[in-house]
């Protein structure tokens, strides 16, 4: 049986197969950087007198040179009902009831959600 890490891992990952977009580099995505590790989520973009500068929450300045990779922004209710290819009618309201909509995130739902919707997509 996977742990829940791995269980939150293959919810992501059919969610980013679905819509690629998730991992893109944009505001609110999370990075890894790498000379410090983790990044903090990008905020919206400076602009200077050169265009457009990424920068992060720490309020330093992001260039694409130093990412090392890019974990993406949270996965979202609407993430997981669009894997619709393993979610039928039925599911998708238990889904929808079960869900922490007060905290919109895949990380931070009940293991029994997450359970459930594993079981739906394995």
């Amino acid at each position: 049986m996977p742990l829940t890490n791995e269980k939150i891992e293959a919810i992501r990952m059919a969610c980013i197969a679905v819509n690629p977009e998730i991992v893109e580099l944009k505001f609110g995505c999370v990075y890894r950087c790498k000379k410090k590790g983790y990044g903090h989520c990008l905020t919206i973009p400076m602009l200077t007198k050169d265009g457009p500068v990424k920068r992060n929450t720490e309020g330093e300045f992001v260039r694409d040179e130093y990412i090392k990779e890019i974990i993406g922004r949270p996965i979202r209710l609407a993430d997981v009902l669009n894997i619709n290819r393993y979610i039928s009618d039925l599911n998708v309201l238990a889904i929808v009831r079960f869900w922490n909509l007060g905290n919109d995130n895949l990380l931070n739902q009940n293991i029994d959600t997450i359970d459930f919707i594993y079981d739906l997509i394995k």
